[in-house]
């Protein structure tokens, strides 16, 4: 329980990390990520509001996605989608969920799924305009 805790406070780490990247550091070490001991701990807040941005906006592309039937309202709708999958797919293997990678926190990890977050970006720039 302890380990599926801290995890979810290491995947709130890399969002904040990705939206935010105020704070770097080129060696987390394993005193750098303090271990949750309950599910009462408010460091757990980071992670739920990731993980509900994510939902929502996997449910906004798929939405978005589902009523374009014309082919240009189509491909504009098919960018965001290719975004975030790209984003869950390239994050995926670094959330320890699947099996471990040795790492617990590395920016250098960031870099594949900072690509689907920059496409879900310029596609919301690009539809504002």
């Amino acid at each position: 329980r302890v380990r599926f805790l801290s995890y979810a406070l290491v995947h709130g780490m890399y969002m904040k990390l990705l939206v935010w990247p105020s704070f770097l550091c080129y060696d987390y070490s394993m005193d750098a990520v303090p271990l949750v001991q309950s599910a009462a701990d408010l460091r757990l807040l980071l992670p739920l509001a990731s993980y509900l941005a994510l939902l929502q906006g996997l449910c906004v592309v798929l939405r978005r996605l589902q009523r374009c039937q014309a082919e240009a309202g189509r491909f504009l709708a098919e960018g965001p989608a290719l975004g975030v999958g790209f984003f869950i797919l390239s994050f995926l293997p670094m959330t320890n969920i699947l099996f471990p990678i040795g790492t617990l926190v590395a920016e250098r990890l960031l870099y594949m799924p900072s690509i689907g977050l920059l496409m879900l970006v310029v596609c919301a720039a690009h539809a504002e305009t």
